[in-house]
């Protein structure tokens, strides 16, 4: 997944989320059965409610920094796009403004002291 882009088809996201649905499910039992196997039957209401809060927390957490790290690159993103672009248009603009040059007349009066008038 990490070398998709823009053109990705339907099939690769449906595929690569039923594996990510079957790994989730085959890591989270086996880990819920060995957190639970040392348990009291007592304690285990109280186990449970712990393990799926710190699961929920990492969840949010990890899903929060994947949120900023993304919104960070789509800024850069945008970013390198409006200075390309602001070049694009000072290119533009310079271009427009070559031929002025052209209209600049020959200073005619002769190089020497301004005289400062008193």
């Amino acid at each position: 997944m990490s070398h998709w882009s823009l053109d990705v088809d339907e099939f690769h996201v449906i595929v690569s989320g039923l594996l990510q649905g079957l790994g989730m499910g085959l890591v989270f039992i086996p880990l819920q059965v060995s957190a639970f196997a040392t348990l009291s039957p007592a304690m285990r209401t109280d186990g449970s409610s712990l393990l799926n809060l710190f699961r929920s927390l990492g969840a949010s957490a990890g899903i929060s920094m994947m949120t900023v790290l993304l919104n960070a690159e789509v800024n850069r993103q945008s970013a390198i796009i409006a200075y390309l672009d602001d070049f694009w248009l000072m290119m533009w603009i310079t271009l427009a403004a070559a031929p002025f040059a052209f209209l600049m007349c020959k200073n005619t009066q002769p190089a020497g002291p301004v005289a400062l008038s008193e």
